[in-house]
């Protein structure tokens, strides 16, 4: 189940200040009382951790010289289960999850993948 509690996971701060202040994707107010409330789907939780990561301080993202491949593992995870939720049930969460996870490919480089994950969020 999504995280629950009035903490808000590092990660997620700094997508909100250094990623969705320029392109608002998630609405900060909506997802906070969601995020408190346990009720955020985990797939855009791990999104957005994905895309938050090139934004990281952490010694062992930064000294690793690639920030821009940051994340990986977590937009992989993100992407099956928001495959999955796609399938079951369409919802706002999963157009968003879409709409990081192509910025997050497109920031990679793959622009095709980029489309692909782009194409899901406006179906």
């Amino acid at each position: 189940m999504a995280a629950t509690s009035s903490y808000i996971d590092p990660n997620i701060i700094e997508f909100f200040h250094y990623f969705n202040a320029l392109y608002p994707i998630v609405h900060w107010p909506s997802f906070k009382e969601a995020y408190d409330d346990g009720t955020v789907p985990n797939y855009l939780i791990l999104a957005i951790r994905a895309l938050s990561k090139r934004y990281s301080k952490q010694p062992s993202v930064v000294l690793s010289g690639q920030l821009y491949s940051a994340g990986q593992d977590l937009a992989a995870i993100a992407s099956s289960l928001a495959e999955v939720a796609t399938r079951e049930d369409p919802n706002t969460y999963l157009i968003q999850t879409w709409i990081v996870l192509s910025m997050f490919e497109f920031g990679m480089g793959r622009i095709k993948q980029a489309a692909d994950r782009r194409e899901l969020a406006v179906r």
